[in-house]
């Protein structure tokens, strides 16, 4: 039997980041809770959307820098 592989494009306008860190007694999750219009008062993972002309990654690192202030040295 002859297999074709065909490529199909993923397309998405979102990203969504988990933050773990391990400690001594186990994962830790990092939540925030919503203070906007959208999900206001939903403790939430880090997320955001994809802007124009920027990857996936970028948009990532973008919105932890944003929502947690943890990424500052090093990064775009």
């Amino acid at each position: 039997m002859n297999k074709t592989n065909v490529e199909v494009p993923i397309r998405c306008t979102g990203v969504a980041a988990v933050l773990l860190k391990n400690t001594p007694s186990g994962h830790h999750v990092l939540l925030l809770k919503r203070a906007g219009s959208v999900l206001r008062d939903a403790w939430c993972y880090i997320g955001g959307g994809i802007e124009a002309g920027k990857q996936a990654w970028e948009a990532t690192l973008r919105e932890v820098r944003e929502e947690s202030r943890l990424v500052t040295v090093g990064t775009p």
